[in-house]
């Protein structure tokens, strides 16, 4: 998959990695001009982080992919 950011957004954001998000920093980086489209979180949320936290979901309730899709929903959300 292509970058979905500019480099120079990515490297700002890679400073983030595994800290906890403030309304502070959200200001800083509106402030730098990076705000990150819908468009391109959607796909990146859709392949990396949806999957991480059905995984997730499955180790606790191994019943999981039994469950209708609404149900499901509302326990890996």
């Amino acid at each position: 998959m292509a970058p979905q950011l500019p480099a120079e957004m990515t490297e700002e954001l890679e400073n983030d990695i595994g800290r906890g998000g403030t309304k502070q920093r959200a200001r800083e980086l509106i402030g730098m001009g990076f705000e990150v489209p819908f468009m391109a979180a959607w796909p990146i949320f859709i392949e990396k982080t949806l999957p991480r936290f059905y995984d997730l979901t499955a180790g606790i309730f191994p019943s999981l992919a039994r469950l209708p899709e609404l149900c499901r929903s509302v326990l890996v959300s």
